[in-house]
């Protein structure tokens, strides 16, 4: 599960128009936070990944271009039903809900 969203969430830090805008970064910070309370390890690659990403996104941020398909949205849907279905599971409350999905995330 880690290992998808990091290889997901790396493509889109690839698209030129992705990498600073606010809807990637918002979503690289509720995976960061979701990741957090499971508890996942701070060595895992994904953190160090997650901070480069924000670090250089919001050094141009800008906000959403109210694309039609949001790339970081769907990875980050996937992602938080999966660890929220296996934190359920566990007998743990509910994961807090990061992220309200808009049209555009």
């Amino acid at each position: 599960m880690i290992n998808k969203i990091q290889s997901e969430l790396s493509e889109v830090q690839q698209i030129e128009k992705c990498k600073n805008c606010e809807c990637f970064l918002n979503v690289l910070e509720a995976v960061q936070g979701d990741l957090t309370e499971i508890g996942a390890d701070k060595g895992e690659p994904i953190f160090k990944d997650i901070e480069q990403w924000l670090d250089a996104g919001y050094q141009s941020k800008h906000s959403c271009l109210d694309c039609k398909t949001c790339p970081p949205l769907k990875p980050y849907e996937e992602f938080n039903k999966e660890v929220s279905s296996e934190w359920e599971r566990s007998g743990k409350a509910s994961l807090k809900v990061r992220l309200v999905p808009k049209p555009c995330a």
